[in-house]
C-alpha cells in the first residue's frame, strides 16, 4: 500500500507539474513492474502452455480453441 500511494502522488506530479523528472522516474517504475510481474508469471504461463500442448498434442484445433483446457 505504501509503494501504491507512492506511485499515484508520482503520476500526480506528472499530471500536474508537467516535468521531465518526473516522467522520468515514472516511467522507470513502470519498467521495473513490468519485470518484477514477467519474473513472476513467465515460470507458471510456461508450465500452463507445456501442460496443454502435452494435452493436445495430435489436435491441434483443441488446444486452440477448448477454453475449458485453460
Amino acid at each position: 500500500s505504501r509503494i501504491k500511494t507512492l506511485m499515484e502522488q508520482l503520476e500526480q506530479r506528472v499530471e500536474l507539474n508537467n516535468q521531465p523528472d518526473y516522467e522520468q522516474a515514472l516511467s522507470e517504475c513502470h519498467k521495473w513492474y513490468i519485470q518484477q510481474r514477467r519474473t513472476f508469471i513467465t515460470a507458471s504461463v510456461t508450465s500452463a502452455i507445456n501442460e496443454l500442448v502435452l494435452r493436445h498434442q495430435r489436435d491441434t484445433c483443441a488446444l486452440v480453441t477448448n477454453k475449458r483446457s485453460l
